[in-house]
């Protein structure tokens, strides 16, 4: 049986986004350090936002990132950029 993190690399690998935030939720599951659910996090909302054009997702995930640290400037500048991007689609900037 292959682990989660192993899952989550070879989604990586083949590019298959859906896959890899599957087995990033499924990580965090059994992930309990707060640093390492922190980058979890991080990384799954890069992958809604950049890969899946998913703003509800990534705006999700960068929310649970900061209430285990709610002075992040990364979540907090990635949460501000999706808002952004997401302000200019609305308006046909983008």
């Amino acid at each position: 049986m292959f682990s989660v993190a192993f899952l989550v690399e070879i989604a990586e690998k083949q590019e298959d986004w859906n896959a890899m935030v599957q087995y990033s939720h499924e990580l965090l599951e059994i992930k309990f350090d707060p640093y390492e659910r922190f980058a979890i996090l991080i990384e799954i909302g890069d992958i809604y936002a950049d890969k899946l054009n998913s703003i509800h997702g990534s705006v999700a995930s960068f929310k649970k990132a900061l209430e285990i640290d709610n002075r992040s400037k990364v979540a907090l500048l990635r949460l501000f950029e999706v808002y952004a991007k997401g302000s200019m689609k609305e308006k046909g900037l983008i």
